[in-house]
């Protein structure tokens, strides 16, 4: 019986399943149906809601372009000018003639002027057509005042913002020779020989580091080795500077030849002065004057707690004096100058200061 019950029951659902799946179908092909006839339908409205916009914007631009403005040109009529009538020519009219020479008696000079400035003797006269003033270093104006070249070259009331007159020189040719001369600016580099201490004034010297030659660069006239003396003065040196001023008396030569420089020394590049390490010697002026104010503020604190216990200060004199002492260490010790040193060894250089004729001491010969 269970078997049987089985049967029948499979039997029923078997008959039921394709019932279900016409229903399926049926319900996927409305929906099919249904989004292709929506799809049918937006195809139209979209096509004219194109049609509309375009339509829009043709109008406006129509509109836009009626709407530009527009430009008229007057037409102008234009006429030749009328011929004016040519000037007419009038002959000169001739005066009568000017005699050339005058004499002196129809000329009326004016007073003399006595010029404190130049001389006793020499009488300054106004602009007159006869006497002109002839000195290099002045200059005659109508006023009757003589301008020194400080003044011409301020121009008027001191300008500084004319420029300046410069009178015209003429080239010239040296009169030495070019083999034998050593020209003005030639650079000497040298090493010291000597420490160099500002603190006094002293002599130095230096040896030539390479050989120097002529004006032209043919002949050799200072050979490597050569000696430079030269001197320096003591307080030249103020605060704030690192530079001493030396000058570079002679050379003298390995064949004794003496050669009178005369010029200013300059450090290895070049420049003025020899540069070296500076003391300032700072504590030596502010030390005492520093140690003397510690002593009297102590002194200060120490009355001012006894000021309080006792109600007098028995310090107030002893105070009084160091503050005396203090200020006259600081008078006695702020005028120390700075000392420079430069060590033996550093390179210095000599720059020649004027033209220097080898010809009395060297004579040339051909080979």
């Amino acid at each position: 019986m269970n078997n049987q019950s089985e049967r029948n029951t499979t039997e029923l659902n078997t008959d039921h399943k394709p019932e279900v799946s016409k229903v399926n179908n049926q319900r996927q092909r409305s929906k099919k149906l249904g989004f292709a006839f929506i799809a049918l339908a937006l195809v139209p409205i979209s096509f004219t809601a194109f049609n509309f916009y375009k339509e829009n914007l043709k109008k406006e631009d129509e509109q836009a372009v009626k709407e530009a403005p527009t430009f008229k040109v007057k037409s102008r009529d234009f006429a030749e000018p009328q011929k004016q009538p040519a000037p007419e020519i009038l002959s000169p009219e001739i005066d009568k003639p000017i005699p050339a020479v005058l004499s002196n008696d129809d000329i009326e000079m004016p007073p003399p002027k006595l010029i404190k400035s130049k001389s006793k003797l020499m009488i300054e006269r106004s602009t007159s057509p006869s006497i002109e003033s002839s000195s290099p270093d002045t200059e005659q104006v109508e006023s009757g005042q003589v301008l020194s070249d400080s003044q011409l070259t301020k121009g008027e009331n001191g300008d500084i913002f004319q420029s300046t007159a410069y009178s015209a020189r003429k080239a010239q040719k040296s009169p030495y020779n070019a083999n034998l001369l050593l020209k003005k600016g030639t650079f000497i580099q040298c090493s010291l020989r000597t420490k160099v201490v500002s603190t006094i004034a002293g002599n130095l010297g230096c040896i030539v580091a390479h050989d120097v030659y002529s004006a032209n660069g043919n002949v050799l006239l200072i050979e490597r080795g050569s000696e430079i003396f030269g001197e320096f003065r003591s307080g030249q040196i103020k605060q704030g500077e690192d530079r001493i001023f030396v000058v570079w008396s002679e050379i003298r030569t390995p064949k004794n030849v003496v050669i009178n420089i005369d010029s200013g020394a300059t450090d290895e590049l070049g420049g003025t002065g020899i540069q070296g390490w500076t003391d300032t010697h700072f504590w030596k002026r502010f030390g005492g004057a520093i140690l003397l104010s510690l002593i009297d503020d102590t002194a200060g604190y120490l009355a001012y707690r006894q000021d309080r216990r006792s109600g007098y200060d028995y310090t107030e004199s002893s105070r009084e004096a160091t503050q005396q002492m203090a200020q006259t260490a600081v008078e006695n010790m702020i005028n120390i100058p700075p000392t420079l040193y430069k060590n033996h060894g550093d390179l210095v250089g000599v720059f020649v200061a004027r033209d220097i004729d080898f010809s009395s001491v060297y004579k040339l010969r051909r080979k």
